[in-house]
């Protein structure tokens, strides 16, 4: 879902500098019974570009064994007032919503996730839905990992993507662990590509 979102191709993805909201006020209200409510608006902050902003609402919940969230974000810029259409050709506005949630049966752990994004584009509009499921189960040790997502777009674009990756991660010791996963990807008009990957880390 990380990379359906945030490293788009063909025009799909989530705008909005997801790791920076400058000029922002952000709100988090006191969790009753598991459940939290949060809430950012970020100004434009740039001469000659009014009403220029960015805005995202969550409320989730948690409990035992059970998490869920909803998330909805609308931008009106990325990075700087003025500048999605730079990120995409006649991009005025993006509208997200996002739905996930969590099961933990204690053999396994099961996610899943809704995405539905809605690009307000000059020349036509795009929506862009995704779903991804994923588990997590415990083996000794270590976990294996699995998830897939895929993407399709409708209205003035119609494109796809299809994302699966499967993972061991072992834990040697509390903090440090290793870990082998493949990832798959495809999309339209492009090749497939796998990566395979190893590694050591450790958590600090």
């Amino acid at each position: 879902m990380v990379l359906h979102s945030y490293v788009g191709v063909n025009g799909q993805g989530v705008f909005g500098n997801a790791g920076e909201w400058w000029n922002s006020v952000f709100y988090a209200t006191p969790t009753f019974n598991g459940l939290t409510g949060r809430a950012m608006y970020s100004f434009g902050g740039a001469p000659g570009h009014l009403g220029q902003n960015k805005w995202i609402g969550q409320i989730s919940y948690n409990t035992g064994g059970f998490a869920t969230s909803v998330v909805y974000q609308k931008i009106k810029y990325s990075l700087n007032a003025g500048d999605l259409g730079t990120v995409l050709p006649g991009l005025t506005t993006q509208s997200v919503v996002n739905v996930g949630a969590l099961y933990d049966l204690s053999f396994v752990k099961l996610y899943g996730q809704y995405q539905h994004v809605w690009d307000s584009i000059s020349n036509g509009d795009v929506g862009i839905d995704t779903g991804q499921i994923g588990f997590s189960i415990p083996v000794g040790l270590g976990r294996i990992l699995g998830s897939d997502a895929y993407s399709k777009s409708s209205g003035h674009s119609s494109v796809y993507r299809n994302t699966w990756a499967l993972s061991y991660d072992y834990a040697l010791s509390k903090r440090p662990d290793m870990y082998v996963a493949v990832l798959s990807d495809r999309a339209s008009r492009m090749s497939t590509g796998t990566t395979v990957g190893r590694g050591l880390r450790t958590q600090f």
